[in-house]
């Protein structure tokens, strides 16, 4: 969890902001984080390597923006997955977005082919 990852790097300094962060969020090896210092513009950031593969979204570190981008997903829909993807890590398949609530059979099917893991 990033809380974990904070405290083993020696924890925060009074410029973070911390409403910008969610401490319970899973992370993995290798991923990039930045804490926002408080008045800091928070930015959309966009990593074609990590978030876009053979001009599909990945599903497990798009931001909301690149996500909303699918049919049918909104700013909601994009916020629920984001917040499964941090409660519950990764998804393992593409297959498992369908237990995002508010994404059923029908909205699965019209995003499959432009979404990866």
């Amino acid at each position: 969890r990033l809380d974990d990852v904070i405290k083993e790097a020696g924890g925060l300094n009074d410029k973070a902001n911390i409403d910008q962060i969610n401490l319970a969020k899973k992370v993995s090896d290798g991923e990039k984080i930045h804490i926002y210092r408080i008045g800091e513009e928070v930015k959309e950031e966009i990593s074609i390597n990590n978030n876009l593969n053979n001009g599909k979204v990945n599903i497990n570190t798009a931001n909301s923006s690149q996500l909303q981008t699918l049919t049918g997903i909104g700013q909601a829909t994009a916020n629920k997955i984001i917040n499964y993807r941090n409660e519950n890590g990764n998804f393992k398949s593409i297959d498992e977005l369908k237990n995002v609530s508010g994404i059923g059979e029908s909205k699965f099917n019209s995003i499959r082919d432009d979404i990866c893991i």
